[in-house]
């Protein structure tokens, strides 16, 4: 992807011209990697949601439990009541899904990379993924708002844009 090629000549570039540099280019790697991610916060002791991981191999052979019903699931021991989300491990990928309880209609929205001016769908579907790997977070309420961190400053603040969540929730921006 574009991002792994840009962090690629980075990391030829700081090789050959030997400039000051204030990253670890290689740790760039680790952001691919939502597993990665998470260990890094609970180590810097970085509050995150509460998570769980289901790694699936190419012949999709799970490695852990998942446990399936109605309006929650369990992975790995861990209860996941709907609404919940659903995250593949590669955060190259962006096709997140949110699963919503029974008690409002149960189905799941969609979330995946804008395109034209749709960035989610809604499907009647309740029933979690059965291929690929993928982190289970309880789903945050933010109260009709969809925060987007842009980025984090040296100083620890970030910077943050924050709109109605209801485009998002029509699927349309």
């Amino acid at each position: 992807t574009a991002f792994v090629i840009v962090v690629f000549q980075a990391i030829d570039y700081v090789k050959l011209r030997k400039p000051y540099v204030i990253n670890d280019l290689k740790r760039q790697y680790d952001l691919l990697d939502r597993r990665k991610v998470f260990r890094t916060l609970a180590k810097e002791g970085i509050e995150h949601p509460r998570h769980g991981v289901l790694m699936r191999s190419d012949s999709n052979e799970e490695d852990g439990v998942l446990v399936e019903h109605n309006d929650h699931i369990e992975v790995n021991g861990m209860v996941f009541n709907k609404p919940f989300v659903e995250k593949p491990v590669s955060a190259e990928d962006h096709n997140i899904y949110i699963y919503y309880p029974s008690s409002v209609g149960g189905g799941s929205q969609r979330l995946f990379r804008k395109i034209n001016n749709r960035s989610s769908w809604y499907s009647p579907v309740s029933e979690v993924r059965k291929d690929g790997s993928y982190i289970y977070e309880d789903f945050i309420p933010a109260d009709g708002t969809d925060v987007k961190v842009i980025w984090l400053t040296f100083y620890s603040f970030a910077v943050c844009s924050a709109i109605s969540a209801y485009p998002f929730l029509l699927g349309e921006i």
